[in-house]
């Protein structure tokens, strides 16, 4: 009797996953090159497996989400290369922000307090009162 592909694979996994890193090593480029084709044939099933992968959001959650948001950045409204937006301390996702608010917040390390003092620091520029350059 001949087993399922599935009970064969069960049986035989360690075998088969040696296979497959041997395999892998020796054909690299051919293993690079039919991946990157994949990529290029394949690009909403790429980008739902990695929101899916790494945020936990179906494309419909997604879209339902970016649609919320007006089609555009949570924060300024731009619609160029948005991503999504997670804390990195529960990794819970936020919000779709375009690259320059995401990178942004990023930089203020999501720290409210930080970003306040930076708002007051805009409002009034110190050099402006020393400098009387009127500027800000």
């Amino acid at each position: 009797m001949r087993l399922r592909s599935r009970e064969f694979y069960k049986i035989n996994r360690e075998e088969k996953q040696a296979y497959q890193r041997r395999y892998r090593e020796e054909n690299l480029e051919k293993v690079r090159a039919s991946q990157r084709r994949y990529r290029e044939d394949n690009p909403e099933k790429v980008r739902a497996t990695y929101l899916k992968c790494v945020y936990g959001l179906d494309l419909l959650q997604y879209n339902k989400l970016l649609e919320k948001q007006n089609g555009g950045c949570a924060v300024c409204g731009g619609s160029e290369k948005i991503e999504v937006d997670h804390c990195h301390q529960t990794g819970v996702v936020r919000g779709l922000l375009c690259t320059n608010c995401n990178k942004s917040l990023g930089g203020f390390k999501d720290s409210i307090q930080s970003l306040r003092a930076a708002i007051r620091y805009l409002q009034n520029p110190p050099a402006q009162k020393v400098l009387n350059n009127g500027h800000g």
